[in-house]
Order: C-alpha cells, then structure tokens, then sequence
C-alpha cells in the first residue's frame, strides 16, 4: 500500500475586509495549484502507477474540498 499526502492548496485566510476567516475556500493561486496537482496525479508518466489509486479522503474544511475536487475529477474517483 501506498499513501499520498497532498496538503490544501493556499487559502484565503483575509476577507476583502480585512477580518480573518475560519473555514477560508481557496485563493486564484490555490485553485491553479490544486488543478497542478491534478494534473500531476492524472498523469501515468509522472506518477506511475496512478491506477492503482483507488480512495480519496478529505477534511471536510473548504480548502481541503476545493482542493481534492480537481484530483477527484482527474482520476475519477470519488472523496
């Protein structure tokens, strides 16, 4: 057996405001680099043995969920 480890991509600590946010979703870059990560998981050249992939878990945080959405998608898999 084989354990991935992917940490969320960057969040969006800071509103707009300025206040701090608990459960922050992703930033613009988060979002790039969550779809970077996909791509890199979904790639059988650069992680051989990608098929054998076969659960994903995630924190239920929103920067944990948006990031595992594209990893998802690229192997289609379910979290």
């Amino acid at each position: 057996m084989e354990l991935i480890l992917v940490r969320h991509a960057q969040p969006a600590w800071t509103a707009p405001d300025g206040t701090g946010r608990n459960d922050p979703g992703l930033t613009e870059l988060g979002h790039a680099q969550a779809k970077l990560v996909a791509e890199r998981l979904g790639d059988s050249e650069q992680l051989p043995g990608r098929g054998d992939v076969d659960r994903l878990l995630a924190s239920p945080a929103v920067r944990a969920q948006e990031t595992v959405a594209p990893i998802a998608a690229s192997l289609g898999l379910e979290v």
